[in-house]
């Protein structure tokens, strides 16, 4: 019987409330497990270093660093992290930065949840390849 991969995901959100609902959600998708949560940019690096996650999901407003600088951060390590920013802003300019910069994914909060679900979904059902 071959054991079933997990998709190990980090949680990056200021908001308690939203950073909760997200772990739920997710957390109820097959093959998804989230392994941290943080609650600003700094933390979010440190966890992301802590725990190599195969996904983040990243608030991009966040306190100390932004979910952007926390994607350069991780994009310069070169190790194989997929990230999916979430955000309440609808502008797109900063979609396409942060795509621009290696975003998999952005995602609003409120109006593309259902968007964000089945990003995580199609990622935790795909053969991930060696880490870097």
């Amino acid at each position: 019987m071959a054991s079933h991969v997990h998709t190990r995901v980090l949680v990056a959100d200021d908001a308690p409330q939203v950073s909760r609902r997200l772990t739920e959600l997710l957390s109820e998708i097959e093959g998804v497990h989230v392994v941290g949560r943080a609650r600003d940019g700094d933390e979010a690096l440190a966890l992301f270093r802590q725990l190599a996650p195969d996904l983040a999901v990243l608030d991009l407003g966040m306190p100390r660093q932004s979910g952007l600088e926390v994607l350069r951060e991780i994009r310069q390590t070169g190790l194989i992290c997929h990230v999916i920013i979430v955000t309440n802003h609808t502008e797109l300019a900063l979609r396409e930065r942060c795509l621009a910069e290696g975003a998999d994914g952005f995602v609003h909060k409120t109006t593309e949840l259902d968007a964000l679900l089945a990003l995580v979904r199609a990622h935790a059902h795909r053969t991930l390849g060696p880490r870097g």
